[in-house]
């Protein structure tokens, strides 16, 4: 939610909410109070995750789409060394990034690119990829493996593959 006050009626310093100066007098008061959050557990730590805004969705694909460019202009050919620990480093990339935005919310006097650096280097790979998991569920960002009529015709296809069977 944001609400444009007047300088005279911002709420106090001691509150918690951002304040933004827009110019002529004029202050944005925001407060974010419409994304989910849910801790996240790994390796005994808890920290609270929050979905990402909508802004930060349509961040995300540009986020997405210009790591993944640079990476398919990189290796057009899937043979050239070191391949795998590019994709591996373009994987974490981008997770850390949802992690550190998720994170953004619930720590708004820090940097998000700072936060970006943050999780990076104090994270660990699997408490970043686990991490992205539940910020793309918490943002219903989830990606079906496959539909039901896939899957239903695949354990078909291997009933009828089966030994057993005549």
């Amino acid at each position: 939610m944001a609400i444009l006050l007047p300088a005279q009626i911002l709420p106090s310093s001691n509150s918690n909410t951002p304040i933004l100066r827009l110019g002529n007098g004029a202050f944005l008061w925001v407060k974010i109070m419409f994304l989910k959050k849910e801790v996240f557990n790994y390796n005994g730590e808890e920290v609270e995750l929050s979905e990402l805004s909508a802004l930060q969705r349509i961040d995300y694909l540009s986020f997405v789409t210009q790591k993944t460019e640079a990476f398919d202009s990189e290796f057009k050919d899937a043979e050239t060394q070191g391949y795998a620990g590019a994709f591996m480093r373009l994987n974490i990339e981008i997770n850390a990034w949802l992690v550190s935005r998720s994170l953004f919310h619930l720590d708004q006097s820090k940097d998000e690119n700072t936060l970006y650096q943050q999780v990076l280097s104090g994270w660990s790979y699997a408490a970043i990829s686990f991490g992205s998991d539940k910020v793309l569920e918490l943002s219903g960002m989830n990606i079906p493996l496959g539909n039901n009529a896939e899957s239903e015709t695949s354990e078909e296809q291997s009933e009828a593959l089966s030994p057993e069977k005549p």
